[in-house]
């Protein structure tokens, strides 16, 4: 556990007391089979959303990889589990931009410069909470993703590529001047402190702050990742290159951009049908080409 960063620590542990514990505490780590962790998955899709076998799976992998490097099991029985076939509970939420308008509309300061940045650049919000002052470069309108903070500690970056360097528009640039201007001093000198000078806590915040405007605004309960999301769609909306949506948002690969983060809207859905219509069917008349039946 001590060579993985504090949010991937706090990961298996959950998924470790929450689903793995309970079943398999009293088993003889050898007598653990693939057969055995299939039908364990197999059952928990009864109740769970497949994000949350996905993540049962990989912890499982883990600690069965870890013990075969470590000479405890010959072979990982976790490597031949398949994800059972289970369509989402809950559509991924995206935010529209008249949805974030009144978002905006319904937050005080330092609020709501706060979610109108990361609703423009899509930064993690344990990236947006660790964020300073020095990492933003006013003058050439760029922003320096250089750590984290999640759950009482500060790290480094997710990854390589989430390390990066975001441009920032004027109207985004001004904001964040402005509030520097009204904003708590921070011996940490965050961006937004709060009122003790240290950082958020990304759950407190959601639950104080984002949880009852959504309710006020009629918009789904949901958490930061939404805006991500809600980025990572409005730039595929916009036929931006995926290269440059997986560099905004930090991935690794642009599979991940496209697999976990970009939604296709309904509008764009029925342009789309439309446009492959006509390709497919020039000569077909449209409806409202069509002679009236009525006389």
């Amino acid at each position: 556990m001590p060579t993985y960063r504090v949010s991937t620590r706090n990961f298996h542990r959950d998924i470790l007391r929450r689903h793995l514990v309970p079943k398999f505490a009293q088993y003889c780590l050898c007598d653990i089979c693939t057969p055995d962790l299939q039908i364990f998955l197999n059952q928990k899709a009864e109740r769970y959303a497949p994000s949350v076998l996905h993540h049962i799976r990989a912890t499982m992998s883990r600690v069965c990889g870890s013990a075969k490097e470590w000479g405890y099991l010959e072979n990982n029985p976790a490597a031949g589990v398949r994800l059972p076939h289970r369509y989402p509970v809950q559509p991924k939420v995206t935010f529209q931009p008249g949805d974030l308008q009144m978002v905006l509309d319904n937050l005080e300061e330092p609020h709501r410069t706060l979610v109108f940045l990361i609703a423009v650049t899509g930064m993690r919000v344990s990236e947006l909470l660790g964020l300073q002052w020095p990492d933003l470069d006013f003058e050439r309108h760029l922003l320096h993703v250089r750590r984290t903070f999640y759950r009482g500690n500060f790290g480094l970056p997710k990854t390589h590529t989430s390390e990066r360097v975001i441009p920032i528009s004027d109207g985004l640039s001004y904001a964040l001047q402005q509030h520097r201007q009204r904003a708590r001093k921070s011996t940490m000198n965050l961006v937004f402190p709060n009122a003790d000078g240290k950082p958020y806590e990304a759950a407190n915040l959601l639950h104080r702050v984002l949880h009852p405007v959504l309710a006020k605004c009629g918009l789904p309960r949901t958490g930061w990742r939404a805006f991500r999301r809600s980025v990572a769609t409005a730039l595929s909306e916009m036929r931006e290159p995926v290269r440059t949506t997986q560099q905004v948002l930090g991935h690794s690969s642009p599979q991940t951009t496209l697999a976990f983060y970009t939604q296709s809207g309904e509008d764009s859905q029925r342009a789309a049908i439309s446009r492959l219509e006509r390709i497919l069917f020039p000569n077909v008349p449209k409806f409202e080409e069509r002679p009236s039946l009525i006389h």
